[in-house]
């Protein structure tokens, strides 16, 4: 699925390149926020109760899969998609 045709609160699953990643602290557990772009837009991927995830840096193609929300701390409105499964692709 194109990141541009995500649905709020619908399992979506996407695949892109990671733009920038942090760990930032939600709800007092570790998370890791990532962004994630394609050719149709960008979105937020959180991983809750993570510091790092092995291979995911930025540049890596990574498909991900999860429940499109709204990131609750976003200077500008942004779709997140919070994640169940995730793993990283060798090719475009």
């Amino acid at each position: 699925m194109r990141i541009a045709d995500v649905r709020w609160r619908e399992r979506a699953r996407v695949k892109g390149r990671v733009r920038s990643l942090r760990v930032q602290p939600w709800a007092g557990a570790p998370t890791i926020e990532c962004v994630l772009l394609d050719d149709t837009g960008g979105m937020i991927v959180v991983f809750l109760g993570r510091r790092w995830i092995p291979g995911v840096r930025p540049g890596t193609i990574l498909v991900a899969e999860g429940m499109v929300g709204e990131h609750p701390r976003s200077a500008r409105p942004s779709s997140t998609l919070s994640m169940k499964s995730c793993r990283t692709a060798t090719t475009d």
